[in-house]
């Protein structure tokens, strides 16, 4: 590990290490198509490879159309969770559908089944990327250290530890990928139980003003409009022409968000 980050720092490229068995090398679980037609391989001495690909190849229809399924029921959740309950609540379901539909469009034009967000950068079209950008209230650029010292003063001010994927990536000079993910974190894993325990989507005025400040010094607008965002995930939806992919109960809700 300390020889790749030497290698990530020194040159500039992506590197990824597979160290696999034989058996679960030959698994088709944790491929997907970039995986199996991108990958350079460096040494593969027992010529395993080139059979994952044609194995790969056979079964990707199945594959994709698995995927889209599992998409479409995970998508009209977060979209119905959106429809409801205060502000606060109704924002991060709707950011996660619309993160959804840029994955899905990623996999579908390029293979990425779960892009990182420096991966939709690099491929999502300038439009949709500052679209997408507008809903997820993307930070703007700043240092490292001072994104890795203000989630850390977030997670704080709840009472919850950084979680580990975000302090890994914040660590990683992905510091915008790690503010997401303490994000994602705060309102779902710490506010989340509060609005479990509390009953009706409502939730004490203490712990909520804990959670607003803490998401402030991650950047996040102090003020957002549920409705704007729904609107602003249709057009996202559409503009990425991935309707026809989805549930005929996923199109009838984006059919509606322009009006709602």
């Amino acid at each position: 590990m300390r020889h790749q980050r030497r290698a990530l720092r020194w040159s500039g490229v992506d590197v990824t290490l597979l160290v696999d068995g034989r058996r679960s090398a030959g698994s088709l679980r944790s491929l997907s198509r970039c995986e199996t037609e991108d990958l350079l391989v460096l040494h593969d001495p027992l010529r395993l490879f080139p059979g994952l690909q044609r194995r790969a190849r056979a079964v990707r229809s199945r594959a994709f159309r698995v995927l889209c399924r599992a998409t479409s029921r995970a998508l009209l959740d977060e979209l119905r969770e959106g429809a409801r309950g205060s502000d606060l609540n109704r924002l991060p379901p709707l950011r996660e559908a619309a993160l959804r539909f840029a994955a899905a469009w990623a996999y579908r034009a390029h293979g990425y089944r779960t892009p990182r967000w420096r991966t939709l950068e690099r491929v999502l079209p300038a439009g949709e990327r500052r679209l997408l950008e507008k809903i997820l209230a993307v930070p703007p650029r700043r240092d490292a250290r001072k994104a890795l010292a203000a989630a850390r003063r977030a997670c704080r001010e709840v009472g919850s530890p950084l979680p580990p994927d975000a302090l890994a990536r914040l660590r990683a000079d992905e510091w915008r990928e790690g503010v997401l993910l303490t994000r994602r974190h705060l309102e779902r894993v710490v506010l989340g139980p509060l609005l479990q325990r509390a009953g009706a989507w409502e939730v004490e005025e203490v712990p909520q003003r804990s959670v607003r400040r803490a998401l402030v010094l991650l950047h996040r607008p102090s003020a957002a409009d549920p409705r704007q965002t729904a609107r602003d995930i249709e057009a996202l939806a559409r503009r990425l022409r991935v309707l026809g992919w989805f549930s005929p109960a996923v199109a009838a809700w984006l059919s509606r968000a322009q009006g709602r």
